[in-house]
């Protein structure tokens, strides 16, 4: 009889967690179906008055649910998260609600809350990867926001274009939490990408007309891709390895159908290197040659091959493209240690371009150039630092003679993914993209597995 007083109190943390998201899920749906709760002032009156489609409400109960189920294992957190974050389309409603609203705050809080909950609870403790690219990353999310803070002091505070607000770089660190410290197994990895490629597909499916040229979602294709790839060797079920196969065919035909030049370019690059560091030599070679076939002679029977024949006047010397990184360059030059500010890129670039953007909010598709505009040198040093450091986590652990196979299968769906993002950060601006810090997480993750098994093998 004594225990029951006894595990309310014990339990606290759990039953506060889920009464908050119970509390957040009702005001959100609510809303969804054009029925806000609560005044606007609250932050949680989310207003949808065409209402949002059922599909979209469907998948925002899952995110929820799953969200509630974090305390049992943060996954599920980051999970409800992706869910609420990356399979709506952005021009409805609900990606109203969710980004100029601040709904997805609400979503990230609350999965991070879990983490807390749950390392306390078996841990007593909070832990943060100990290893370089953890530092990397904390490193260079403190020093955006210290160049936010200084350009708050300078009076620099324009408003930034609505989806590159500063606030969005903490959504960054919460995913590299999650997946960095609770992905320990190929199971949870494989959720995880397998997540990725589900919410993708119902992003597509929700709004199939309108994804033509959507940089954001080619972005995220093109770094999924050989993750999903990745899953067909690291398990030996013929069947499953097919399956999977089939899921990277099908998203490279959906990368080709959006006909975003930088995400098919990067796609193909991540395809060439997951061949000749997955196969033998003389295999990588063939295959390799293969596909340069293919490209070669597939490719300018579609209508891609018109986009790439038409962006040599996007890189002329007096194309707009070319003007946006001729300013974001010359803003480093006026502010070279801590850039313009974070978000500010958009709202700065007309006065550097000679009215170029004005009356819009253009980016500078170019990662490196927007970071360095914004954070400085400084800020392109460390933003370069964590690319490189996640890159040699992979091709290390790929390397590696005594990795069991599924982490070597995975560390090379990984160096392929973040090659994929470098050549898509040289012509989209990508650099605050949320999926590129879960990536690193799964780096990390990845190459924890290899350091358990060289502890015990020594």
């Amino acid at each position: 009889m004594s225990l029951i007083p006894a595990m309310p109190k014990r339990y606290a943390p759990e039953a506060v967690y889920l009464g908050a998201v119970v509390v957040i899920a009702a005001f959100a749906l609510a809303a969804a179906c054009g029925h806000p709760l609560l005044p606007r002032w609250t932050g949680l009156a989310w207003t949808t008055a065409a209402g949002v489609p059922a599909p979209v409400i469907a998948a925002w109960v899952v995110a929820f649910t799953l969200l509630g189920l974090a305390i049992t294992h943060p996954l599920f957190g980051l999970a409800g998260y992706l869910l609420c974050a990356y399979s709506i389309q952005g021009t409805e409603p609900s990606y109203q609600m969710l980004y100029r609203e601040g709904g997805l705050h609400w979503a990230a809080l609350l999965a991070v809350a879990a983490g807390v909950i749950f390392q306390l609870r078996h841990d007593s403790r909070l832990r943060f990867p100990r290893d370089p690219l953890a530092l990397a990353v904390a490193a260079f999310l403190a020093w955006v926001a210290v160049c936010y803070l200084v350009a708050q002091i300078a009076g620099r505070d324009a408003p930034p274009r609505w989806n590159r607000e500063p606030v969005y770089f903490l959504h960054c660190f919460a995913v590299f939490w999650l997946s960095s410290s609770f992905v320990r197994g190929r199971e949870q990895l494989a959720a995880l990408i397998g997540l990725l490629a589900t919410v993708l597909a119902f992003r597509w499916l929700t709004s199939p007309v309108v994804v033509f040229n959507e940089s954001y979602l080619a972005s995220y294709l093109a770094l999924a891709c050989p993750l999903v790839l990745a899953l067909s060797l690291m398990f030996d079920k013929l069947v499953v390895r097919i399956m999977w196969i089939i899921a990277a065919l099908a998203m490279i035909g959906l990368i080709l159908h959006i006909q975003n030049r930088a995400a098919v370019v990067a796609v193909i690059v991540a395809m060439f290197i997951f061949v000749l560091v997955s196969l033998s030599r003389l295999r990588a070679t063939i295959l390799s040659i293969a596909l340069v076939i293919i490209v070669v002679f597939g490719l300018p029977r579609t209508e891609v091959w018109e986009r790439f024949d038409a962006l040599r006047d996007h890189l002329s010397p007096g194309s707009e493209r070319v003007a946006l990184w001729y300013g974001g360059v010359a803003m480093f030059r006026e502010y070279p240690v801590f850039g313009v500010g974070p978000g500010q890129y958009s709202s700065a670039v007309p006065l550097y371009t000679d009215g170029i953007g004005r009356g819009g909010q253009p980016d500078a598709h170019n990662s490196f150039v927007e970071v360095l505009a914004e954070t400085g040198a400084v800020g392109l040093l460390l933003f370069c630092w964590m690319l490189l450091v996640a890159l040699g986590y992979a091709y290390q652990v790929t390397a590696s003679r005594n990795a069991r196979d599924w982490v070597r299968g995975a560390a090379r769906g990984l160096f392929a993914s973040l090659c994929a993002v470098i050549v898509v950060s040289l012509l989209n601006s990508r650099h605050d993209l949320t999926l590129l810090y879960v990536v690193f997480g799964m780096a990390c993750g990845v190459r924890a597995c290899w350091f358990d098994r060289r502890s015990s093998a020594a």
